[in-house]
């Protein structure tokens, strides 16, 4: 086996058969131990189906061969191309294995997030989930620290859709409103924010925003939002203004002490990718400081922001190589891989997350 696997493959229709396999020249290549042996043995036992056929006149398309245990082909091609070929004459049966990974691609202005999540079952994928489900799980009640687990999970699927919000609105103006004495409660501070962004859009063409609320270090609320390109921002402070005096006729804002709050724009914000992890930052605050209050609005955004690609395809196992292909395809779309990590969730369920850009078009 040793010897089989430092050869070069057999010569016979193999990886030719699939499209796209120029990209892969050696099959072993980045395979772990037990990959590599799967596909070995059958290369070898595919090369001895074959030559017996031809001693004996019979077609040689190795029918008595079973597929590879880990379905190393077929997830080279998927891996490579993205798709599922049709069964190749001399490999009928090569793809009966169930896909095990379910992966999410999620692409927007050049980036792209990739998620793969082991699930064979199909019971945590979170589409895959059916109602009757749903509603027997809210039914049960769960202890202190399962609940703090879903608030958790809560959290960082806030935070991903408000930052890919951020990113798909290509935000670089980061602005604060706050009141003086600070605004009291939650539900105040988004009527409020209502009442401002009525005329903001009817006077700002497309204003195109996202927006959450933080709490105060002390106690209140102030409100965080962003938007792409040039808004003036005295416009705004009357706005606000109006908003906080009850006065919609007013003609200027006030200043000094006068002022009933104030309009702050952000310095040195660094470009939508920071004022993503900063508005994030804010929202994972409301989670602690709003235990206990159930289903809330976090954050919002307005109806003109594009919404990314989301694509789901589902992936065979392939004794460890699941990395390998998905990079593989990943580097065939024409992206640049930039984060990388294995992890388990859920207490022992595999996951792969991978983050790739755009490759620069060459000079």
């Amino acid at each position: 086996m040793s010897q089989a696997l430092g050869a070069s493959p057999p010569d016979f229709p193999t990886l030719g058969a699939f499209e796209g396999a120029s990209l892969c020249t050696d099959p072993y290549e980045g395979l772990e131990p037990e990959a590599a042996a799967d596909l070995a043995q059958w290369f070898a036992g595919m090369q001895q189906s074959e030559e017996t056929d031809r001693q004996g006149g019979a077609d040689p398309r190795g029918a008595g061969v079973a597929p590879p245990p880990s379905r190393t082909l077929a997830s080279l091609h998927i891996g490579l191309t993205g798709t599922k070929p049709a069964d190749p004459p001399w490999a009928p049966n090569l793809f009966q294995e169930p896909d095990n990974w379910c992966v999410t691609d999620k692409s927007f202005g050049g980036h792209l997030e990739v998620v793969a999540l082991y699930d064979p079952e199909g019971e945590l994928s979170r589409h895959r989930r059916s109602t009757e489900k749903c509603k027997k799980a809210s039914k049960v009640e769960l202890e202190d620290w399962e609940v703090d687990e879903l608030r958790r999970r809560a959290a960082r699927r806030s935070r991903a859709a408000l930052m890919w919000k951020v990113r798909c609105l290509k935000a670089d103006n980061l602005f604060t409103l706050t009141k003086r004495g600070r605004i009291p409660t939650w539900s105040e501070a988004w009527r409020l924010w209502k009442l401002f962004e009525q005329m903001c859009s009817r006077r700002f063409r497309k204003f195109d925003y996202v927006v959450t609320i933080e709490p105060h270090q002390i106690d209140g609320w102030h409100i965080h939002f962003c938007v792409q390109g040039y808004v003036h921002i005295n416009t705004m402070r009357l706005f606000w203004h109006r908003v906080l005096l009850d006065q919609p006729r007013m003609t200027d804002f006030l200043r000094g002490e006068d002022s009933p709050g104030n309009v702050k724009m952000s310095d040195r914000v660094g470009g939508y990718k920071k004022i993503g992890k900063y508005l994030a930052k804010y929202l994972s605050k409301t989670f602690e400081e709003l235990r206990g209050e159930g289903r809330v609005k976090r954050f919002a955004s307005s109806k003109g922001i594009e919404s990314p690609n989301i694509q789901r395809w589902f992936m065979p196992s392939c004794a460890g190589g699941e990395v390998f292909f998905l990079r593989r395809r990943i580097e065939a779309m024409g992206y640049k891989i930039t984060g990388m990590f294995e992890a388990c969730v859920r207490g022992n369920v595999p996951m792969i997350w991978i983050q790739a850009v755009t490759r620069a078009p060459p000079e």
